[in-house]
């Protein structure tokens, strides 16, 4: 019989790590607020253009695309 991990009271993931990955991509998301703050109830696409169009790469050095756009929105609570 197969047990997963959780079941057999092993700690799963990387607290320390998760809650930094959290706090970087807060700080992240407070630098763009200034930029995304005037599209605040725009359609996501038309988010995600403006930020391709000024040359802002997501935190990965991506284009931005909707999806994107609406985390970030969401992490600012913009939407």
């Amino acid at each position: 019989m197969l047990l997963l991990a959780n079941p057999r009271g092993k700690k799963l993931g990387n607290g320390k790590q998760a809650v930094a990955n959290r706090i970087a991509a807060d700080a992240y998301a407070e630098r763009l607020r200034p930029i995304v703050m005037p599209f605040a109830g725009q359609p996501l696409r038309v988010v995600a253009k403006h930020l391709n169009d000024c040359g802002i790469k997501t935190a990965r050095g991506r284009q931005w695309q909707p999806t994107t756009s609406m985390r970030l929105l969401d992490r600012l609570g913009l939407r």
